[in-house]
């Protein structure tokens, strides 16, 4: 009997998922949603780093919880200046 070869990516996924689930246990739980908000957001974060506005990577920051008064959100800001600026050289 031929063991089934999982192909698709959300396959893969589900895999990575149960075997870091089965991984822990008797440890402290992995929350395997929250791991794929956390990649989802960089990928997003550096997309709109290199292709949104100003405005675009504002509203991400703040709708991820950081308040313009924030120094990571005043970091991240001053990163977007700075990756647009060395752009246009």
């Amino acid at each position: 009997m031929t063991p089934k070869i999982f192909g698709s990516d959300d396959e893969k996924a589900d895999i990575q998922d149960v075997q870091r689930e089965e991984m822990s246990r008797g440890r402290r739980p992995i929350d395997t949603d929250a791991i794929k908000q956390k990649q989802q957001d960089r990928k997003n974060f550096t997309w709109l780093l290199r292709n949104g506005t100003r405005e675009e990577f504002e509203d991400f920051l703040i709708a991820r919880g950081q308040p313009r008064e924030n120094e990571a959100f005043v970091r991240s800001m001053e990163l977007y200046d700075q990756y647009q600026q060395n752009q246009t050289l």
